[in-house]
Parts: structure tokens; C-alpha cells; sequence
């Protein structure tokens, strides 16, 4: 599965909620383990990221795309209008299931969104990353991501030092 121009980015189908909820469950557990608080991993599971992604899919203004090869889907999307920085576009989450890392899949799903976002008026797509997933910080700025500064983020009542990306100029996802 190594030519990656047999991936397609599509908009996610309420069916496919429970396999990203288990993407999403899998991702947490591998690259979240040591960052964030293990009494907040132990709600993690399968379906409480269904229940969690459920929720996301139905709220108005949400985006949500997955990545598939044969219909299989290999990660996922989701974005939304910023709470935080007005008029920008918050890049809320991207998975891509472990098997499929390094096909171009999780490029693709990056560049389908900041194209979205910037056709749908966003000027700014803005993404936080938590301390310690080095990787997803060197993948950003790979693509033009800002780090514009670190703070501390709540996640279900932990404090989490985390790292705020930007991209000021949503044409670099026109490539």
C-alpha cells in the first residue's frame, strides 16, 4: 500500500464513526501514554471515542474527513471554527492508524482540510500539539505550520503544556 495515490480523502458517513473512534483509541494509547494523565487514559477506550467522535460528527460547523484505500479506513480529520482565535479554523485532531504512517495519508488529510478551510473563508488554520509528540510538531512545521507559542491546555481536568501551530496562509495547501 505504498502509492499513496490510491488513498481518498472523503467526508465521513455516521457508519464509519465506530472504526475512528477505535483509530482514535489506538493513536491515544501509543502516542498519548506518557503525556497525558494515565487516570485520563484509562477512559480512553474504543467507545468512548465513538461516543466522542458521534457527538463531533452531529454538531453544525464541525468538519470531518477520513482517508481510505479499498474502503478501509486508514485515518481521519476534524476541524472546526476556532474558539480561541476568531476567524481562524481550529485543525482539532488528526489519526492516522499505525500501519499506514509514512504512505502519505496523514499529508493528505492535512492538506484536505486547510484546502476546506480556506474555501470555506478561513483565512488561518490554527492546530495544538501536546509537549512530547515531537513528531506530529516536526510534520507541522514540515508544511508550514508557526509555532506561535506553549501554554497549558485542560484535558478533562489535567493540565497539559501543549504547543500552538499556525498557518497564516492557507494557499501552501493548494500544492
Amino acid at each position: 500500500m505504498g502509492n499513496n495515490s490510491n488513498i481518498i480523502i472523503r467526508e465521513a458517513h455516521r457508519p464509519d464513526i465506530p472504526e475512528i473512534g477505535r483509530i482514535m483509541s489506538d493513536n491515544y494509547h501509543d502516542t498519548y501514554a506518557d503525556i497525558l494523565d494515565r487516570r485520563y487514559m484509562a477512559s480512553v477506550n474504543p467507545d468512548s471515542c465513538a461516543a466522542r467522535m458521534d457527538a463531533y460528527y452531529l454538531s453544525p460547523g464541525n468538519e470531518l474527513l477520513v482517508a481510505c484505500c479499498s474502503e478501509q479506513i486508514m485515518g481521519f480529520v476534524a476541524g472546526t471554527p476556532s474558539p480561541d482565535v476568531l476567524g481562524a479554523f481550529w485543525l482539532e485532531m488528526l489519526h492516522v492508524e499505525a500501519e499506514y504512517r509514512d504512505m502519505g495519508c496523514g499529508r493528505k488529510l492535512l492538506f484536505a482540510m486547510g484546502k476546506r478551510a480556506a474555501q470555506t473563508g478561513y483565512s488561518q488554520m490554527v492546530i495544538d500539539v501536546f509537549a512530547g509528540n515531537s513528531k506530529a510538531e516536526e510534520i507541522y512545521r514540515h508544511y508550514g505550520g508557526r509555532f506561535i507559542e506553549g501554554y497549558y491546555q485542560d484535558v478533562e481536568g489535567f493540565g497539559v503544556l501543549s504547543s500552538l501551530f499556525s498557518w497564516d496562509d492557507l494557499s501552501v495547501f493548494d500544492r
